[in-house]
């Protein structure tokens, strides 16, 4: 998933009485803001240096507006491009918190419980034989908090192609033969691959396919319209190329 850099969230419904309050609030914290610009934009740019970063996009939002922002660097170390506010960035991992609200949300209407088990919807994962014989089985709850005692990643190979999704196919693979590194709830380890059966198996919950459920539930509601899920999708000369070390 890639996100524009500054999301700006629209607060609708606010009661007319708390406008004005609001409005003060937002004042005071942009005036805080601007008071200590200099030291915050020099902050960033040393540490924009140290890690090397080609290009760095900030801001800070107040009440639900954008207050301060501060933009560095290029695109592209080849094609420069200079970073802006509509820079569009890919998240990588914060996807997963996508994923744990869309999890909650299921849990708030009733269609999961955070203790049930996450095979209930996937059943391939009940074939994954516990580290003790009395283990619990995965459940919700476990995937979110990364207690599942999957590996990181497992069978699944998905790192020589960053720019490509993971068929259900090749993540159904991944757990043949997989052995898990402790007991469920024993202790936390991260792990993409457990995150990314949940997904699996929300959609399943749902009867809708998990990108088309955060998109509907998360992100148009949240009017998160510079927020996709393929480099495709956005516009062209917004998007900053993605670097590993």
């Amino acid at each position: 998933m890639v996100v524009r850099g500054l999301a700006v969230l629209t607060l609708l419904g606010l009661f007319a009485a708390l406008t004005p309050a609001l409005v003060a609030r937002a004042q005071a914290a942009e005036d805080h803001v601007t008071a200590v610009g200099k030291d915050l934009e020099r902050f960033l740019a040393l540490r924009m240096e140290r890690a090397e970063l080609p290009g760095l996009a900030f801001g800070v939002v107040a009440d639900g507006e954008l207050v301060w922002s501060w933009c560095a660097g290029v695109q592209d170390v080849g094609a420069g491009g200079q970073i802006t506010p509509q820079t569009v960035f890919r998240i990588g991992s914060v996807t997963k918190t996508f994923t744990g609200a869309a999890i909650l949300q299921q849990r708030d209407r009733g269609v999961l419980a955070l203790d049930d088990p996450v095979a209930t919807f996937l059943p391939e994962l009940a074939e994954v034989a516990p580290r003790t014989g009395d283990g619990p089985a995965i459940s919700w709850r476990h995937a979110v908090t990364h207690t599942t005692g999957l590996p990181r990643v497992g069978g699944l190979n998905y790192s020589s192609r960053p720019d490509q999704g993971v068929t259900e196919a090749e993540l159904l693979a991944a757990l043949a033969a997989l052995e898990p590194e402790s007991t469920a709830g024993a202790r936390t380890r991260y792990s993409n691959l457990a995150m990314a059966l949940a997904g699996l198996a929300l959609g399943r919950a749902t009867g809708q396919p998990y990108r088309d459920l955060v998109t509907s539930e998360l992100l148009q509601p949240l009017g998160m319209t510079s927020t996709v899920w393929d480099p495709e999708a956005v516009a062209e000369g917004r998007l900053a190329t993605g670097y590993r070390r």
